[in-house]
């Protein structure tokens, strides 16, 4: 898989055929990251970088004029070739626009090239700090685009089967906080756990309230804020939310004997039909969720797990 991502890889670091597509961009160069993370291959190190570097240049301007923002669908360059000779408004409005989900993803994958020993700009993390701060509402809940949007639902072609949890903005908004400033003193930051902890994984018997994009950031936002490697280690927020997490991840696994969908997840969220690939998109985030008491050492400088 890794060595099909490299051959596919484009001159300038992007992955997606055509054109970068941010999500995408994040998620091949996690993979890539961790590769040379995990081994300290120079194979994996040229890829990963490249990667690394198509994300930071994809990265919007902060419209103050000065430093960062956060990230979009599109990269900044495309936005900016587009609008040559336009000189219209339009086009400088949408050079800003960013959204908090494409924004976490892009540092993830940051944060990763750190953890491996890349070369990360300091200025890509400030920057996406600074977008945090603009979506965050003053009650815990972040907005997908503004702070103004926070609470409202997020939709898509399926959203309208699913019930949707308001604060997957909130975790999105602490992941991004905990990783890029690894300050756990971030009154944000028990705000937001606390409205997380208010609606905790659950499978409701007409399956609406599944959302494991929604169960991954929950789980890995309260991990890190006081899990057992926390510097903290309260488990107040962390021990109710892993046991309805695990209860309700392990209740959805497929157990079909001989059949090939044994050990994956079938049945889908509000965001897997939208993939395309549902299955492959609910096993792969739920092997995330599962994951998350081993990926990453505590951002706050807890105990490091073997």
């Amino acid at each position: 898989g890794l060595e099909w991502l490299r051959k596919r890889q484009n001159q300038d670091g992007s992955f997606t055929p055509n054109r970068p597509f941010m999500y995408n961009e994040a998620l091949a160069t996690l993979a890539m990251t961790e590769a040379y993370g995990l081994t300290q291959n120079r194979y994996w190190k040229e890829p990963a970088q490249k990667g690394v570097n198509q994300i930071q240049e994809a990265q919007r301007p902060n419209p103050s004029g000065q430093g960062f923002w956060g990230w979009r669908y599109e990269s900044r360059k495309e936005i900016e070739e587009g609008g040559q000779g336009t000189g219209g408004p339009d086009i400088k409005q949408q050079l800003y626009m960013s959204d908090t989900s494409v924004s976490t993803w892009c540092v993830m994958a940051l944060k990763s090239a750190q953890l491996s020993g890349l070369t990360v700009k300091q200025e890509s993390m400030q920057g996406a700090m600074d977008y945090c701060k603009f979506v965050t509402a003053d009650n815990g809940l972040v907005g997908y685009m503004d702070a103004k949007s926070a609470g409202a639902t997020v939709t898509g072609p399926y959203s309208e089967q699913f019930t949707y949890h308001p604060s997957t903005m909130s975790a999105l908004g602490m992941c991004l906080r905990i990783f890029a400033t690894h300050n756990p003193d971030d009154p944000f930051l028990d705000l937001a756990a606390k409205k997380i902890i208010q609606d905790l994984p659950t499978v409701s018997k007409n399956h609406e309230s599944i959302d494991y994009y929604y169960w991954y950031y929950g789980s890995l936002a309260l991990n890190q804020l006081d899990g057992p490697d926390s510097p903290k280690k309260s488990g107040k927020y962390w021990n109710p939310w892993n046991k309805a997490m695990v209860d309700a991840v392990l209740s959805l696994q497929d157990h079909t004997e001989r059949a090939c969908s044994n050990g994956g997840w079938i049945l889908s969220d509000r965001w897997g039909n939208y993939s395309g690939v549902g299955p492959l998109y609910n096993t792969a985030m739920n092997v995330l969720t599962l994951e998350v008491y081993y990926r990453y050492e505590n951002a706050f400088g807890g105990a490091k797990r073997n």
